[in-house]
């Protein structure tokens, strides 16, 4: 919740920074493998029958990695959207950097808000979508935006929390029930990030004993995936921190 004594004169939202990596991860790890298989048949310089059946089948799989990469480009670049709050000014500007559109809105324009989220193959992650009056609406996620939770606590004291579909009105009693169960999905939440973490750990730990002792046709990730593994490495152990904090801070009450 805000303080009246100290309060918000503007919020800007940030994206993460484990987005770019991810989104590189991502489209790099879609490439790579088939990339290998294709450049051992072309450095073979000879095809038999067997290797041929191989070797289409791998294009045809490259074909459907670079498809996906489309696909991921497209959703990055329809979906990402920048909050700017100015308190001071009662004005909410929403930003898509990658179409180049801004829109700005008073705070009395701004319907109501509610909660709600996404399902990806790893993790569940929160999303708050914003109605305007003139019906259109604008959402952001945690996925993408580092600070989420000061937008959330902003958003909880100043706008109307709604529910469901059509942005329905909350008695007192409804509005305190939505909230417990916000906490609870971030206590789950951070639960599935942390168990996500550690499965990464586990898989960078693979990918490391495979690269030393079960080198493929003498290639190795070399210094390059060395520190890639490094990074994510890095990321993985900072969100189960975060994580337990999460759950440390939400579990108490």
């Amino acid at each position: 919740m805000m303080h009246s004594d100290n309060p918000i004169m503007k919020i800007k939202s940030r994206l993460r920074l484990i987005v770019v990596p991810v989104i590189l991860f991502v489209i790099g790890g879609c490439g790579i493998v088939p990339f290998i298989f294709v450049q051992r048949f072309i450095d073979d310089d000879k095809f038999s029958p067997g290797q041929d059946s191989i070797f289409w089948i791998t294009l045809l799989v490259s074909l459907l990695f670079v498809a996906l990469q489309f696909y991921i480009l497209y959703i990055i670049t329809t979906k990402t959207l920048l909050i700017n709050i100015n308190e001071e000014l009662k004005t909410i500007g929403f930003f898509q950097p990658f179409l180049f559109k801004r829109e700005i809105f008073s705070f009395e324009e701004i319907e109501g808000f509610r909660f709600t989220s996404y399902q990806s193959k790893s993790n569940e992650y929160k999303c708050i979508i914003f109605k305007i009056r003139n019906n259109k609406t604008f959402s952001i996620t945690d996925f993408e935006t580092s600070n989420f939770r000061e937008i959330e606590n902003f958003s909880i004291g100043k706008f109307i929390l709604t529910k469901g579909k059509d942005f329905e009105t909350l008695s007192s009693e409804e509005r305190e029930a939505e909230l417990i169960k916000n906490k609870n999905f971030d206590i789950k939440q951070a639960k599935d990030y942390r168990f996500s973490c550690y499965l990464n750990i586990v898989l960078i730990v693979f990918i490391y004993f495979i690269d030393k002792y079960i080198s493929f046709a003498d290639r190795r990730i070399g210094w390059l995936g060395f520190w890639v593994c490094i990074i994510f490495l890095y990321f993985s152990i900072d969100k189960i921190i975060q994580a337990n904090k999460t759950i440390k801070a939400y579990t108490q009450y």
